[in-house]
């Protein structure tokens, strides 16, 4: 499989950036917000994908495409959930937020093998 740890480290700091998007510093400018959502969504399935090309050997495809799902969807659900909980205090946009994505990422490497057994490789 391919060396996650570098991937899981930019994903993560791609969800406390948009978990920090949502306290009420960038709540003032909405455009500046989706901005810096799209931003951290974008740098984090981009640079998981060259992570996850770059490694010795082959890679399969079917490895890379998990991880970069994963890597947009870590910060998507961030994002998601910080506007769900439009209305809540500042400190529990920020650390409902922080925690759903973090969560997600932690459990993330259990979706990584289902993807990589898919074909049968690991029975």
């Amino acid at each position: 499989m391919i060396d996650y740890s570098s991937s899981a480290v930019l994903t993560a700091f791609a969800i406390l950036v948009v978990a920090a998007a949502m306290t009420p510093r960038t709540n003032t400018k909405p455009t500046w917000r989706g901005f810096v959502i799209a931003t951290a969504i974008a740098s984090s399935g981009l640079g998981t994908a060259i992570f996850s090309l770059s490694q010795g050997g082959s890679p399969l495809i079917r490895d890379v495409v998990a991880i970069i799902v994963v890597a947009l969807l870590a910060p998507g659900l961030t994002a998601a959930l910080g506007v769900r909980l439009h209305s809540a205090p500042a400190v529990a946009r920020f650390f409902g937020a922080l925690v759903a994505g973090l969560v997600f990422l932690i459990a993330s490497p259990l979706l990584l093998l289902v993807a990589h057994c898919t074909s049968g490789d690991c029975l």
